[in-house]
């Protein structure tokens, strides 16, 4: 396909709800030829994100900063639709983002509701891998009373109670 169909092609997904966005990527090594590989499968498990229509990576060539090596990534993605951009942002957390087209992004009630659900099940996955893997007995322990004292203060609130659920029964 030439570049002018390709054209063609983005600007037609851009009417129906597409992005194209500038990801940024920062990696850091202490040994070049890891670094080369990391910022490498990014730039290729990024092209095969389910809703990424078309990706093109640039590399920066390494530097030496102290002991690490460090290259950044841009890269071009263009998204089917918000969603798809979300799970890019939420699966490699890239330290920039630049949206590219359109100016306004114009979302449908149930598009944004879909995207607002995808980010709380990563927060709830990465909570409960905190929870279960990083937390001491003890500091879970605590976690536990204070939801469930919310939780108490949250039923008081919802039964009418007078006290805006803040009581410590």
């Amino acid at each position: 396909m030439d570049q002018k169909e390709l054209m063609k092609r983005i600007d037609e997904l851009v009417e129906r709800g597409g992005i194209v966005a500038d990801v940024f990527m920062h990696f850091q090594e202490s040994d070049p030829e890891k670094l080369k590989q990391a910022a490498v499968a990014f730039a290729t498990a990024v092209k095969s994100e389910p809703g990424v229509v078309f990706s093109l990576s640039e590399i920066a060539p390494p530097e030496k900063d102290n002991e690490v090596y460090t290259t950044y990534v841009e890269t071009r993605i263009v998204a089917k639709d918000m969603d798809t951009l979300v799970q890019v942002m939420m699966k490699y957390t890239p330290v920039g983002l630049e949206i590219v087209r359109p100016d306004k992004v114009m979302i449908g009630a149930t598009d944004f509701r879909d995207s607002l659900m995808n980010v709380a099940n990563n927060m709830y996955d990465l909570k409960n891998y905190i929870f279960k893997n990083m937390m001491s007995h003890d500091d879970r322990q605590a976690l536990i009373k204070d939801v469930n004292d919310k939780m108490k203060g949250a039923e008081k609130l919802l039964k009418g109670g007078d006290d805006g659920g803040n009581s410590k029964d």
